[in-house]
């Protein structure tokens, strides 16, 4: 997975202060693209928010998400995280007319005990009340996952644990 420099966030520990790209006129820190990065406790996030996503510019909130839905037989990685953007004047935006695309970066210390091939990133669904799977590419020699999708919500990456041994019984 390539990595991408344009970042507009240094590493900010998102989790107990959720990082958020204000839009402002002039040439501050306004996205109608460009990517915006930060941490969610232990994992890494890049969204990239291609140009004609936004129609106007908006500011970008990541921030961890306490008390998720359950997961069933999933165990989270990390843990649940929740993106929102708002126009200049406030407005909420939920839905894009580009794919965003992100890439989330974990360490093997994070899934440990996890089947790290079979990680999903997961949105949760308010109307159907489940979690729905993204399309998810794990490299897991780069310890990255990425997915795309065209609106914002509550984010989970779920996986299965890894098969233990095989207990043999005589």
């Amino acid at each position: 997975v390539a990595r991408d420099d344009k970042r507009l966030v240094g590493d900010k520990a998102l989790s107990q202060e959720p990082h958020v790209s204000h839009p402002r006129a002039g040439n501050g820190n306004r996205m109608h693209s460009g990517a915006q990065s930060g941490q969610v406790g232990n994992l890494g996030l890049t969204l990239d928010v291609p140009a004609g996503a936004a129609n106007e510019p908006i500011g970008v909130t990541i921030q961890g998400a306490n008390g998720i839905p359950a997961t069933g037989d999933f165990s989270v990685l990390g843990q649940g995280f929740s993106i929102t953007a708002q126009t200049l004047g406030g407005a909420a935006v939920t839905q894009f007319a580009q794919m965003l695309k992100l890439v989330i970066r974990y360490t093997d210390a994070d899934v440990a005990g996890l089947d790290e091939s079979a990680l999903q990133l997961y949105y949760w669904d308010t109307a159907q009340t489940r979690w729905i799977a993204i399309p998810t590419t794990v490299d897991a020699a780069a310890n990255t996952l990425t997915a795309q999708f065209d609106h914002l919500t509550t984010f989970a990456v779920l996986g299965p644990q890894a098969d233990g041994p095989d207990l043999y019984l005589p």
